[in-house]
């Protein structure tokens, strides 16, 4: 989830990547709370504009859901759509492709109306997920053995790749020609990644480095971002095919989000006794910037499209939802 509106980031001298921060190379920063709802929040997405959050929304954890739809900046929500489980919310072009805890299928608009149903996934989906054009749905399913495969509405599943261990949902490039999927040898969860056609070759991303969690594709597809070993952040690249880590800290990092040019990963960095910061390391590798804010941001944030802000989410999913904006010094 994980973009949008008012005060941010200011730095500091650049430091080693590898070395934890010194006491004083932090400013800090107050931003600004710009939208509050109480409830029980399920599974949402922030939407192309960079303002507008859409997620599972009730008052009660054990009925189905409305969708939520939220304008950040102008502190405005609304209830609507149809009630389900959500599992899961991907913006695809300018409609809202959703999957189901009984894993349905449906598109509808931004707003929840027009809901169009695409299909019932087979009964053997473990984990599903919607392409970016909201045609395709990569679905990982077990029959004895673990595969990746590819469903459009209506015609036969296209086999992507057969998977001996287990492994977990897929997540599509921005193009839709690739699919990551983290997958577990020997108990320990590794990076691959497969074109999105029949047939092909899935490659491990993360070979020699620590076990792989929270993968997030770069806006342009050349790269993913990931946490290795719980503490540090690293990047695989497209090109290459291999990780490589950017920065390690002493203790567990929060999950990475890209700055929108495709330089730089954000991340919740841990200060022992402190609160969590952010960071933004460059992926030459080489720079860190880090700040401090009050309050500290929890494990959702992200960039507006143009970069200039910072939005994080703060709460308990089951009681609260707070979205705090802050500016990016250029």
């Amino acid at each position: 989830m994980t973009r949008l509106t008012a005060g941010l980031l200011a730095v500091l001298a650049l430091q080693d990547p590898k070395k934890p921060p010194p006491a004083d190379d932090t400013v800090l920063l107050k931003p600004r709370k710009i939208f509050e709802a109480d409830g029980v929040f399920g599974p949402g997405v922030m939407l192309a504009d960079g303002r507008t959050f859409v997620c599972g929304y009730s008052f009660d954890a054990a009925e189905p859901s409305d969708l939520l739809v939220a304008d950040l900046p102008g502190g405005r929500g609304k209830r609507c759509g149809p009630k389900e489980a959500w599992a899961s919310l991907t913006a695809a072009g300018d409609r809202l492709a959703a999957i189901t805890a009984k894993f349905k299928a449906l598109t509808m608009k931004p707003d929840g109306t027009d809901a169009k149903p695409w299909g019932d996934l087979p009964p053997t989906t473990i984990a599903a997920a919607f392409a970016p054009d909201g045609v395709r749905v990569a679905v990982l399913a077990y029959e004895g053995k673990y595969s990746l495969r590819t469903l459009e509405a209506e015609n036969p599943p296209t086999t992507v790749t057969e998977a001996v261990d287990e492994s977990s949902a897929p997540l599509w490039s921005p193009d839709g020609k690739r699919i990551a999927f983290l997958k577990a040898k020997a108990g320990r969860a590794e990076l691959w990644m497969a074109a999105s056609a029949a047939g092909a070759v899935a490659a491990n991303l993360s070979e020699g480095l620590e076990a792989a969690s929270s993968p997030v594709w770069s806006s342009d597809g050349k790269m993913i971002a990931f946490v290795a070993g719980g503490k540090s952040i690293a990047v695989a690249d497209m090109d290459s095919g291999k990780g490589r880590v950017l920065v390690t800290c002493e203790a567990a990092v929060g999950p990475p989000a890209w700055a929108p040019a495709g330089d730089a990963v954000l991340f919740r960095e841990p200060r022992g006794e402190k609160p969590p910061g952010l960071a933004l390391a460059g992926v030459d590798g080489k720079t860190v910037r880090r700040f401090r804010l009050e309050p500290s941001p929890a494990s959702t944030y992200g960039f507006t499209p143009d970069g200039s802000q910072v939005v994080y989410r703060l709460g308990r999913a089951d009681v609260v939802m707070y979205f705090w904006v802050v500016d990016v010094p250029k």
